[in-house]
């Protein structure tokens, strides 16, 4: 299996990479913050990605994603094209936890001191609560993702251990929570999609039966209901 098609709507942005897994360094990536419009960008960034890693569809042997916690749009939007990719190629499909490739992405970029700190993945809601889940040093959960409140993540951080907080929500909880962790990521983060396809290609080893895409809500979307009441049209009756 040689590469692998990766993509990620799940976060204020869309990311699109193809994995070279024979030769990782000839891997092409490539992200975009913002803040909608993705269904219309993700497409083509993949276009550019595959022509930039000089291969076609056919290439292909896997496509990986994230199936979240994120975005409820988003999610769809990258779910959906990535469905469509492997059903149109007739080839597997692997997603994984959007917090574990952002902890992965982490634990492989940082050195020294920071190495040996546990690692808090907060993430936006764009609500009062958080998306979080808690890892050892190396990466590995120590918790299910979850949908908490500062005073519920902040129990937690106090509980031990010294933190890094990571992800684009990190700097908000440190600021509500009143907590200063022994490092603070600051600046909006999207999950590496090389990230996601090497994690991918690794659940993929493990169990290739599974096909596990559906998406990870941890709460109920945001759904707005008007306050006037229902208009009723009165049928005609002609005499």
């Amino acid at each position: 299996m040689s590469y692998v098609l990766a993509l990620d709507c799940s976060m204020g942005g869309c990311a699109v990479g193809v994995y070279n897994a024979a030769d990782p360094a000839r891997s092409h990536a490539r992200s975009e913050i913002m803040a909608m419009g993705q269904a219309d960008l993700l497409v083509p960034m993949v276009q550019d990605v595959m022509k930039q890693a000089g291969i076609e569809f056919k290439d292909l042997a896997l496509i990986a994603t994230t199936h979240g916690p994120g975005s409820f749009t988003g999610l769809r939007i990258g779910l959906s094209a990535a469905r469509s990719f492997a059903l149109a190629l007739d080839i597997p499909l692997k997603s994984v936890v959007t917090l574990d490739v952002l902890a992965r992405g982490f634990v492989e970029g940082v050195h020294g001191e920071k190495r040996a700190l546990d690692i808090a993945v907060i993430t936006e809601t764009k609500r009062q609560d958080y998306y979080v889940r808690y890892y050892d040093r190396d990466g590995e959960a120590r918790s299910e993702a979850l949908s908490l409140n500062a005073p519920e993540i902040r129990q937690r951080l106090e509980a031990g251990g010294e933190w890094a907080l990571i992800g684009d929500a990190a700097a908000r909880l440190a600021a509500e929570a009143q907590y200063q962790p022994s490092f603070l990521e600051n600046g909006p983060l999207l999950p590496d999609p090389l990230i996601i396809a090497a994690m991918g290609l690794e659940s993929f080893r493990k169990n290739p039966a599974s096909m596990h895409s559906a998406p990870l809500y941890l709460r109920e979307a945001d759904v707005s209901f008007s306050k006037n009441p229902p208009r009723i049209i009165q049928p005609q009756i002609k005499p």
